[in-house]
């Protein structure tokens, strides 16, 4: 199959974690023998078009000046809006400059796979008029926004597209009440490199790699420094434990606007001499901060399908999560793989893991079989993808023959 990908998020050069997710998806695709081409905005520094294995990058330019394309990247575009609300003027810019680049490579491609509902709402008209079938992602910041603009376009891609992949079981039943038909509906998370995982030190060689002591223990937070990510709950539950519990390290790994403030928050606490703040990091070098750590916490106020989460469990870590952001990876288990923590209830759960080893390496190992279970490989996520490709492209075949038969 000719692919075309639609993405606000892509890995700008190689190692780069924006969009890492998407890329591995793409590479294990193009593995299969498909032709992908994947459309995705211009980031300052970045080349138009690159060629990978099997894939073809056009990055599509929005704005007048290089220096002004920063409505995507970093944060995210949501946030990019919320902390520079300047940027909404080249959102008109960035719409047209999309669905004028999608209308240019539909050509070439059998199917449209959209990752976020603004990309699918933008591929609707070239997908009508070169009757292409259309793949919609709902990844959550869509489908759970109070956004106006970002509802509209979401009931539209569940009207118009031939199917809708969700992240979660909660996101399907928004993506239903939305206006999507059952029948469109697929329930999909992001998968995982599991030779990358087998080929992990010990705890102790990966917090010599990353030069970190060998005594305490290290709490863990992998995702962007952004608002929703409600990092500061992290720290203030440190900051409460008791005297008789040794602090441990805290480790945010990744970077966002938030990063100063938080650097702030853990000054004013008296902890900044215990929390580290990697920036952004390869994946490879992501998985080893897992290695090297010892529980895993993850204060989201909501999760589409939190491939974070998904990793610290396949590194068999103890996870400390919030109730909008566990997508049913820790309630669903048959057993005990973590702890669901509600507001004002961090610091006991903490606590709880800190002094108990064996709690510890029970959760942990729990986890680890959890995310074996339930977490697909990026080879097996492929495989289900080409499968609802094969099954869209089969029922626009069927609409065609029945509507040949009506007219003869």
């Amino acid at each position: 199959m000719n692919l075309l990908w639609i993405t606000t998020s892509f890995p700008r050069w190689p190692g780069d974690w924006q969009g890492h997710f998407i890329a591995a998806a793409a590479r294990s695709l193009a593995q299969r023998g498909h032709a992908l081409h994947v459309l995705c905005p211009i980031a300052a520094g970045v080349t138009e078009s690159i060629d990978w294995p099997g894939i073809r990058v056009r990055r599509f330019r929005y704005a007048p000046l290089a220096r002004w394309a920063c409505l995507a990247y970093g944060a995210g575009i949501l946030d990019n809006l919320r902390r520079r609300p300047w940027l909404y003027l080249l959102v008109p810019f960035f719409l047209r400059a999309m669905a004028r680049a999608i209308a240019e490579e539909i050509e070439s491609c059998d199917l449209v796979h959209a990752h976020w509902a603004p990309c699918g709402a933008m591929a609707v008209a070239a997908c009508r008029r070169r009757h292409r079938p259309l793949v919609v992602s709902l990844r959550g910041s869509d489908a759970t926004s109070p956004s106006l603009w970002l509802r509209r376009w979401v009931r539209q891609v569940c009207d118009t597209s031939d199917a809708i992949i969700c992240a979660n079981e909660h996101i399907r039943r928004l993506a239903q009440n939305a206006g999507a038909a059952v029948e469109k509906l697929h329930i999909l998370t992001g998968g995982i490199d599991w030779e990358s995982f087998a080929a992990l030190p010990a705890r102790e060689e990966a917090r010599w790699r990353l030069s970190l002591p060998q005594d305490g223990l290290l709490v863990i937070s992998v995702g962007r420094l952004v608002p929703l990510k409600r990092h500061e709950i992290l720290l203030r539950a440190i900051s409460r434990l008791p005297s008789d519990v040794p602090p441990p390290r805290l480790a945010f790994v990744g970077d966002g606007p938030e990063r100063g403030r938080l650097r702030n928050l853990a000054k004013a606490l008296a902890m900044d001499d215990r929390v580290h703040f990697t920036g952004d990091l390869p994946q490879q070098t992501v998985l080893l901060w897992l290695r090297a750590s010892d529980i895993f916490a993850l204060a989201s106020a909501h999760e589409g399908r939190s491939n974070a989460l998904a990793e610290a469990m396949a590194a068999g870590l103890p996870c400390l999560v919030a109730p909008g952001a566990e997508s049913g990876l820790l309630r669903g288990a048959p057993e005990p793989c973590g702890l669901v923590v509600e507001d004002g209830e961090w610091t006991s759960a903490l606590e709880r893991l800190l002094r108990d080893i064996a709690l510890r390496q029970a959760l942990g190992a729990a986890a680890r079989r959890r995310a074996e279970e339930a977490v697909a490989s990026w080879a097996e996520h492929a495989e289900e993808l080409e499968r609802i490709y094969r099954l869209c492209l089969g029922q626009r075949a069927g609409n065609k023959m029945t509507e040949a038969a009506k007219g003869d």
